[in-house]
């Protein structure tokens, strides 16, 4: 069995694939390994608040327009609708 490590295989940024794209943040993107066709995994990108490089598992970072961590979002919930600080609450 094959172990993928995000160091080795990850990209950040626009990345290019066979498959056309276009995601709405520069983030961190792997090839998928668990599929025979190409395809990807987004697993991280940059909070646009503080910058901090966070998971996009909605217990770490949120995408309201932006990517935002967690700590941004309980700092700032008053800048946000109620239902996206559930959503982190929820973590």
């Amino acid at each position: 069995m094959r172990h993928y490590t995000a160091r080795n295989r990850c990209n950040y940024g626009n990345t290019k694939t066979n498959v056309i794209i276009r995601l709405m943040e520069k983030a961190y993107v792997l090839k998928n390994p668990f599929t025979p066709h190409d395809s990807h995994l987004t697993i991280g990108a940059h909070c646009s608040q503080c910058d901090k490089a966070v998971c996009v598992q909605q217990t770490c970072s949120v995408f309201y327009t932006r990517r935002f961590c967690k700590h941004c979002v309980e700092k700032h919930s008053e800048e946000f609708p109620q239902e996206i600080s559930e959503v982190i609450s929820k973590g």
